[in-house]
């Protein structure tokens, strides 16, 4: 919530692919969960740069998008929850593809 996503993605990966390629987790869904979790964190309090962002564009206060973002982020964290627990959601386009 507190650093942009390329922050984190250069902070922790380094730390987090070893931790990842010891218990045999795939590298693909690993980053697709990631790159999910990130995206719910710039949307939540008490950074919410995202929606900082998208409140300034839509010329709207940020007060005012809350109860909008709510059930946005609600449905990402339900989406990514089931990717979570069900890999085969965000692998099967890399595999049908022959990665």
């Amino acid at each position: 919530m507190f650093l942009d996503a390329i922050s984190i993605y250069f902070i922790f990966l380094p730390l987090l692919i070893p931790v990842a390629m010891h218990f045999g987790w795939d590298l693909v869904w690993f980053g697709v969960v990631i790159t999910m979790n990130l995206a719910i964190g710039q949307f939540t309090p008490p950074m919410a740069v995202n929606l900082m962002v998208t409140s300034k564009l839509a010329g709207v206060s940020m007060e005012s998008t809350v109860p909008w973002v709510v059930w946005m982020v609600l449905w990402m964290t339900g989406t990514m929850l089931l990717v979570t627990f069900v890999p085969e959601i965000a692998l099967w386009l890399p595999r049908t593809l022959g990665y």
